[in-house]
């Protein structure tokens, strides 16, 4: 008896708005101030495989980058096995 896997690809976008904040540490006597706001763009794509009723595999890559200028860029993937007992 011959089996297929059950393939479930999938593709997502997300924009992140960062409002504008102030961020402040302090080393010491030294303060370290980052004013910060942004608004990232993150896409992504990748697939879930059911290869039996207890075992599944799935893969996923994601891209990021600033659509204010050139302060975050992103690339990064996962995989990963999920067994059931």
């Amino acid at each position: 008896m011959v089996r297929s896997a059950i393939v479930r690809p999938y593709v997502d976008t997300n924009w992140l708005h960062h409002f504008e904040a102030t961020h402040d540490v302090v080393f010491n006597d030294r303060a370290l101030i980052v004013e910060d706001s942004a608004d990232l763009l993150k896409v992504g794509a990748g697939f879930n495989a059911q290869l039996t009723p207890t075992l599944s595999s799935y893969l996923a890559v994601e891209w990021g980058t600033d659509l204010d200028g050139e302060r975050y860029r992103s690339l990064g993937g996962t995989f990963g096995v999920r067994i059931l007992w």
